[in-house]
């Protein structure tokens, strides 16, 4: 119980409340109705006077709520430890109509458990291999870690897409005999394994240090659907799509219809259609590499800017800030704000202006740990001309250093932009993006 500000005088004298440790004061000490009674009392005379008729009614519906938890019924069942798999499924159905709500991927794990011997055992082990080395999450740490990573579930809808084309739980649920779907997952276990390794096995070859630099999983499960039916495509190709995918939000929000699709593609070697799918999601008819305008107006997403930045750079063997080699295989990676974030405290802007918010694309690179934790919070002016101008030209550091303050920080960006837009249509053209 809590006495709320927000509460109004006219409303307390109907709505009071005491705390649940108060009306059970007897039960716990082994003294009575009395000391309940007198903690009560004491409780509710913090709200109204002892000689108001409310403070009666109060003390009356105290007891009515405590009698009616200590006269509660729980009822309880002992599941036989013989009980078949779907008896032990079905159980959880039927609570989960009444308690605490199971999500499909819940249901999917339960209905797994019983299907796949060890079930929990070979997923610990299928996301500890080598391969998957910072790409992949461990058991229980699933839905706090965002980004491009393995988990338990992506292997699980990897497998079901192998074996069934489905990727959603919700239409695997449909089906009249879900037993019989779930029991062809085990068989394509191995399959999408080894699918999600080749394809981390591709990123991390372009550079691509983990899991955190790409935006969405789902971008694994396509190709990885793709490499276990057979459809190879060459890695560069796979490394443009999940580019573009990356930089036109492609699953963002509610995508398991669009990863269903997009795997089904996949898996049938349809290349074009995969394609076309995701410039019908971008909204782009002629290409999916983005112009100047696209940067600078933010249509494409930072997450994928960098992605593709990142390449870029490792692929032409750039260099950080202050350091020999932009060495994305051995080097930890940072974000890096060029005008630091404490440049813009207490700084105002026009409502709806996005023109010198310090997140904007103009501002970020991808620097080293060392020199981003060396510069701190330098101003660019003061950092740049200690820069070798051949990495400020791979960084897209525009040359004019009357740009380099923050009075004419939108100029900025909007010349970075420009840059990083004609650095980015390079690769994904080396790359094959339509």
């Amino acid at each position: 119980m809590y006495k709320s500000r927000q509460v109004k005088k006219e409303d307390e004298r109907r709505a009071l409340l005491v705390p649940a440790e108060v009306l059970f004061a007897g039960v716990r000490s082994g003294a009575g109705n009395g000391a309940e009674s007198l903690a009560v009392s004491k409780a509710i005379s913090e709200w109204v006077k002892p000689d108001v008729a409310e403070f009666y009614s109060a003390m009356d519906r105290a007891n009515e709520i405590r009698n009616a938890i200590l006269n509660a019924e729980v009822v309880s069942y002992e599941i036989d430890t013989q009980a078949e798999d779907e008896s032990v499924i079905e159980i959880f159905g039927r609570l989960n109509q009444q308690a605490v709500r199971l999500t499909p991927a819940d249901l999917a794990a339960a209905r797994l458990t019983g299907k796949m011997k060890d079930f929990r055992g070979r997923a610990a082990t299928s996301l500890a291999a080598s391969e998957l080395r910072d790409f992949s999450v461990s058991e229980g740490t699933e839905r706090a870690v965002s980004g491009g990573f393995v988990d338990t579930d992506l292997i699980v809808r990897t497998a079901m897409c192998l074996a069934t084309g489905i990727v959603k739980y919700r239409d695997a649920e449909k089906k009249g005999d879900k037993s019989a779907l779930y029991s062809k997952i085990e068989p394509c276990w191995p399959g999408a394994v080894d699918g999600l390794k080749k394809i981390v096995a591709i990123l991390r070859n372009a550079g691509v240090p983990d899991g955190s630099w790409l935006p969405y999983r789902y971008i694994l499960l396509t190709p990885a659907v793709a490499v276990a039916k057979g459809q190879r495509r060459p890695d560069d190709e796979w490394m443009g799509w999940a580019i573009a995918a990356s930089l036109w939000g492609l699953y963002g929000g509610s995508a398991e219809t669009k990863v269903q699709t997009d795997a089904r593609h996949a898996s049938q070697g349809d290349w074009s259609a995969l394609w076309q799918s995701l410039k019908t999601y971008a909204k782009r008819r002629e290409t999916l590499i983005p112009d100047a305008e696209d940067l600078t107006h933010g249509l494409v997403q930072t997450s994928g800017v960098l992605l593709a930045l990142l390449v870029a750079w490792t692929r032409g063997d750039a260099r950080s800030f202050f350091q020999s080699r932009f060495a994305a295989r051995s080097a930890a990676l940072h974000v890096h704000h060029i005008f630091p974030r404490s440049l813009f405290s207490g700084l105002g802007r026009a409502p709806k202006d996005s023109s010198r918010i310090p997140d904007r694309i103009g501002n970020l690179t991808v620097i080293t740990e060392t020199d981003n934790t060396s510069l701190g919070d330098d101003a660019p002016s003061e950092y740049f001309p200690r820069i070798e101008a051949s990495i400020r030209r791979t960084h897209c550091i525009p040359e004019d250093s009357s740009l380099w303050t923050l009075d004419r920080y939108a100029e900025f960006c909007t010349a970075r932009e420009v840059a990083l837009a004609g650095q980015i249509a390079s690769l994904m053209k080396e790359f094959g993006v339509p």
